[in-house]
């Protein structure tokens, strides 16, 4: 009588109440079983290198990808598929995750069901994402992408750096700097620094932006005069399996 592999589950999460919580929810299903580990880990767990799905935190999750392409030449089938399950929405948090290579993303309060369906996807090889994560990668397609140089810049003026301090702290020339300036207010739609600081923390592309962004009405005030809002015009989510599953076209 030949039996069915269970499906290989490691749980490395940041939040010891999260990570008992996703670990119980998994195993009360029997087509999977689970290893837990603990943080902080200084090295890659055995038992999580060579898992099938791998489920983390947004931080361990990437950490943990460049530990393995660091400690062993990684081709197909030789990482486990990767599941982050975090409150990070932000537009550049996803992006980055998307060009690392994560499969899944999900978003912490998510149904346990949703939990379920993303491991069992990913051992099948396919993706799942939360539908807000879909949305908001479907949102982000119908706007210019800024370059990393442009994200510094970015950075360096919601700080409230001038031209010339942006320009001494990336070594590079002050028309340079112009030039990025310009190109983030066109790639934002906007027409002031101010706006595109106020555009860029609610579209989360700012890294690591403290606080809960910019209150509603501070937003509408500040982009008044403007034609459309990046960010907050209805946009048509990427069709969606199911198990929330992003179809891909290509």
């Amino acid at each position: 009588m030949s039996t069915v592999r269970r499906v290989e589950v490691f749980v490395l999460h940041d939040s010891p109440l999260v990570c008992a919580g996703l670990a119980a929810t998994l195993r009360a299903q029997a087509d999977l079983a689970v290893t837990v580990g603990h943080l902080p880990t200084q090295a890659v767990p055995p038992d999580a290198a060579h898992c099938d799905v791998l489920v983390a935190d947004y931080g361990t999750g990437l950490q943990f990808l460049d530990r393995m392409a660091a400690g062993r030449n990684a081709g197909p089938g030789s990482v486990p598929r990767l599941l982050i399950v975090t409150e990070k929405v932000g537009e550049w948090d996803i992006r980055c995750a998307m060009a690392r290579g994560v499969q899944g993303y999900l978003l912490l309060g998510c149904p346990a069901e949703r939990l379920v369906q993303a491991v069992r996807s990913l051992a099948r090889g396919g993706r799942c994402y939360d539908d807000a994560v879909s949305a908001r990668i479907a949102d982000s397609l119908v706007h210019a992408s800024l370059t990393k140089r442009e994200h510094d810049v970015l950075h360096l003026m919601s700080q409230g750096a001038s031209n010339k301090q942006i320009a001494r702290d990336l070594d590079i020339q002050l028309g340079t700097v112009k030039t990025h300036v310009k190109a983030i207010l066109e790639k934002l739609q906007v027409r002031t620094r101010t706006q595109a600081v106020v555009v860029s923390e609610h579209r989360g592309l700012l890294r690591a932006a403290p606080g809960n962004g910019v209150p509603l009405d501070r937003f509408q005030s500040l982009m008044q005069g403007r034609r459309s809002l990046p960010g907050h015009a209805p946009s048509r989510p990427l069709a969606l399996a199911s198990a929330g599953e992003l179809i891909q076209t290509d």
